[in-house]
Parts: C-alpha cells; sequence; structure tokens
C-alpha cells in the first residue's frame, strides 16, 4: 500500500470522540509547523514529518503498529517519528535487498567513500545478506541490531534447486547480469554517477563475448550465454543500449531473458555467473556454491570487498579468461571423478 499509516487508520474503527481528538492534534501540528516555518524557514523541510505526526500518535497511542520496514528504496528519507518519537510501541527495520549500495571506488583515486545520507541512517535493526555487509555498516558507525540472514529477495528460494546438475561441455551456461543504463541526461540530473553507463555496460558484454569465444576454441566447449537485465525496460534507459542488446540476441550471441527472473532458479542451473561490479547476483551464486565473478571491462574499479569475504574480482579481460578456465577445468575434474565412481559402482555390482 502506497500509505500504510492511512491504510491502519482506515481498518481499524475509532470512535467519534477518538475523531475528534485525532482531528484536533492534526490542526495542532499543522499550525505548529506553519508557525515554525515563519519564523525558521528551514522548518520548511519537515513539511512531510509534521503531516503525519498526529496520525502516528494516534496509532501508536493504540499500538497499531509494531514495526515499520524500510529498504534501499527509500532509506535516504527518515520522518523524524520513526526514530526520534516518546514512547514509540514500534520497531524500525532496514532490509537490504540488495548490497550494490556502495559507491564504485577507482584505483587512481585509492579510497573509498561513502553515500553522505548513510550518516543519518537510523534503525533499530538491519537486516542485511553477509558477515562482509555487516562489518562496513559497523565501520560507519551503525550501531544498530544488525541480523545476517544471506540473501534477501522479493520471493523465497525454491524447495529444491539443481545444485548438483551434471557438468555437460556441450552448453556450458553463463548467466550474465547487467546494470541496464538509463540516458545521459537522467544520470547527470539525478547524479547516478560514470560507471554504470552505455559505454561500459556495451563494452562488459561484449568482452565477456570475446572471451567466450576464445576458450570455445581453446577449450573444445560450446557455451550458452544468457542475460538477465536489472530491470524492466522503462523511457528512463538509454535506447542505444536496447538496440545493443537486440543486436547480440539476433547473432545468437546471447539469450535475453525476463527481467523478474527467479534468481535462485537461473543461478542455480548456471556453470558460471558474471556482473559488473558489485551487483549482487555474484553474492547469490557465492552463496549457492557456483562459480561467480565481478567483472570491470575497464580495469579502473578496485574491489570494496575484504579477503576474507572470499568474493572474485577479475579487472580486464585476462582475469576473466583465467577464472572461467579454472572454474570449467575444476568442474571438468569433478565430473570425471564422479563418472569413474558410477562405472566402478556399476562394475562391482555386475561382478558381484
Amino acid at each position: 500500500d502506497k500509505f500504510p499509516l492511512i491504510r491502519l487508520l482506515e481498518d481499524n474503527a475509532i470512535t467519534f470522540e477518538e475523531y475528534l481528538f485525532f482531528c484536533g492534534q492534526h490542526f495542532f501540528s499543522g499550525g505548529v509547523f506553519l508557525l515554525n516555518a515563519i519564523c525558521f524557514s528551514e522548518m520548511a523541510f519537515l513539511g512531510r514529518d509534521f503531516a503525519f505526526q498526529a496520525l502516528v500518535e494516534h496509532l501508536n497511542k493504540f499500538s497499531l503498529i509494531e514495526n515499520i520496514v524500510l529498504t534501499n528504496s527509500f532509506f535516504s528519507s527518515q520522518p523524524l517519528w520513526m526514530m526520534d518519537y516518546k514512547d514509540r510501541h514500534y520497531r524500525t527495520h532496514m532490509v537490504w535487498y540488495a548490497q550494490n549500495v556502495r559507491p564504485i571506488a577507482y584505483k587512481a583515486d585509492g579510497i573509498q567513500s561513502d553515500f553522505p545520507h548513510y550518516r543519518h541512517l537510523h534503525c533499530d535493526e538491519h537486516w542485511v545478506w553477509t558477515e562482509e555487509f555487516r562489518d562496513y555498516l559497523t565501520s560507519i558507525d551503525v550501531n544498530s541490531k544488525i541480523h545476517i540472514v544471506g540473501p534477501i529477495l522479493f520471493y523465497l528460494c525454491p524447495p529444491k534447486l539443481n545444485l548438483q546438475r551434471r557438468f555437460d561441455r556441450e552448453e556450458v551456461l553463463i548467466s550474465l547480469f547487467d546494470v541496464t543504463p538509463v540516458r545521459n541526461e537522467i544520470r547527470i540530473k539525478n547524479g547516478l554517477g560514470d560507471y554504470y553507463c552505455t559505454k561500459n555496460m556495451t563494452l562488459f558484454l561484449t568482452e565477456i563475448v570475446e572471451v567466450m569465444n576464445f576458450l570455445k576454441t581453446v577449450l573444445n566447449i560450446n557455451f550458452r550465454i544468457i542475460l538477465k537485465t536489472k530491470r524492466a525496460y522503462a523511457p528512463v534507459h538509454d535506447p542505444k543500449y536496447l538496440d545493443f542488446l537486440e543486436d547480440l540476441e539476433q547473432k545468437g550471441l546471447i539469450e535475453l531473458l525476463l527481467y523478474n527472473e527467479n534468481l535462485y532458479s537461473l543461478i542455480s542451473n548456471s556453470d558460471v555467473v558474471i556482473a559488473p561490479p558489485y551487483s549482487s547476483p555474484v553474492l547469490i551464486g557465492h552463496k549457492l556454491g557456483v562459480p561467480s565473478i565481478f567483472f570491470d571491462p575497464t580495469q579502473d574499479v578496485a574491489s570494496v570487498f575484504s579477503n576474507k569475504a572470499n568474493v572474485f574480482f577479475a579487472s580486464g579481460r585476462q582475469e576473466l579468461v583465467g577464472f572461467i578456465r579454472e572454474s570449467i577445468t575444476r568442474k571438468l575434474a569433478k565430473q570425471r571423478m564422479s563418472d569413474r565412481s558410477v562405472t566402478n559402482d556399476s562394475y562391482r555390482k555386475t561382478t558381484c
């Protein structure tokens, strides 16, 4: 629901006296805000906070709010009543449904920066994917209780995943994940940074396709490359990039999947997972035991992960070739051992 507080009021009947008291509180809050805004113009920034103050007081009085959940999509805006409200009966939770929430770190800079509004992020509890991200939040003075729960998606992991699929050298499945670039004017207007631009995302896919063609010849293996885009296409996205994807698909170089494909099912059926820094599907692949890596074709980006995170990062084509080659070699060796074990078992049964 777009306005959950109003929905709570609608779903819980109140007496006429309570309604009059609520209206009086609401108009009183409006008057206080107007008076303060006249005296201190900066108060105008708190208009939305005051607008819901009386409603929150009413809902809290009757303990109608148990928990308030924020996500990556809304964490930059926290009304005062969420935390700085006396005698509140509810708890606030920040659910990090994606881990790609840190600014791109460049090798040339030699430093890692943070988004300024993280300093003002106040919640009772945080729900994160990894110990690595918990340590990051702690490093920027987030003192709330932090739960490490693994990947957080908007759907559950299927009860049965194909994590033991047989390796087939006739169709090695390479799953790619992009960050769909927006039009330049949108990117500049909203301060979205330069890395996830059409030039870099096009280079990301071009390099991978060329690497796969090289390894196909060297390893005598057929690769099937599929791409799941991050979001449904919208007018804000760069049409040049979308044309580029269609051209790759028409040439038979990649297969395009729907943006809402189940990540658990897709990744568990993959042989290798590749995404640009620091996109979350790589962490899902790591959790499921599928060889997964961040790939930076520009060779300008630094990894923000510590060694204990055990997350792989390829800077440039040669490092990507080395990672995929090693991953495929290990899979081939594992498959040979499995086939040999099956053959031995069959032999024993035959001779008994």
